[in-house]
């Protein structure tokens, strides 16, 4: 015996794939929405915690944030924005235009700033003992941050 497929059936089926594809298509639509909201999220710390190290470097050497973020070129202002713009590349990866951002300058400065940082610890000893002593006490008062967060 065969059985006969009817027109009826053929708009059946045909109503049926059509309600399965417009639920597929609202379901990538929500995986699309949620990978957007993750993305955001993700950048928002980033560029939150790229401030925080910037601000961190700032009250340890002493120099006022607003000044990091100035057009000044005092050799010590100078010193301290390169290093809480090298900081806040190697602790947060914040992209450099994000960082850029937070201290008033393009991504080629900072590009050019975290260069500056590398080229004084790959030649300088103290230099470089100075920074990793630096990038540890930022990484410590990170992690104690987010423990207090956390504890809450």
């Amino acid at each position: 015996m065969s059985a006969k497929i009817t027109d009826a059936d053929v708009l059946k089926l045909r109503a049926t794939a059509e309600e399965l594809l417009a639920q597929g298509s609202a379901i990538l639509t929500q995986l699309d929405a949620w990978e957007a909201v993750k993305s955001i999220q993700t950048n928002q710390r980033r560029s939150s915690s790229a401030l925080t190290v910037i601000k961190l470097v700032a009250a340890r050497l002493g120099v006022p944030f607003r000044d990091i973020a100035d057009k000044s070129r005092m050799a010590e202002i100078v010193e301290a924005r390169h290093l809480a713009v090298w900081l806040a590349r190697n602790v947060s990866h914040e992209s450099l235009a994000g960082i850029g951002r937070l201290v008033a300058r393009d991504h080629g400065s900072v590009l050019h700033a975290i260069h500056a940082i590398e080229d004084r610890r790959a030649t300088e000893p103290d230099f470089l003992k100075l920074t990793d002593e630096l990038r540890g006490w930022v990484e410590a008062q990170l992690r104690n941050r987010f423990l207090k967060v956390n504890r809450k």
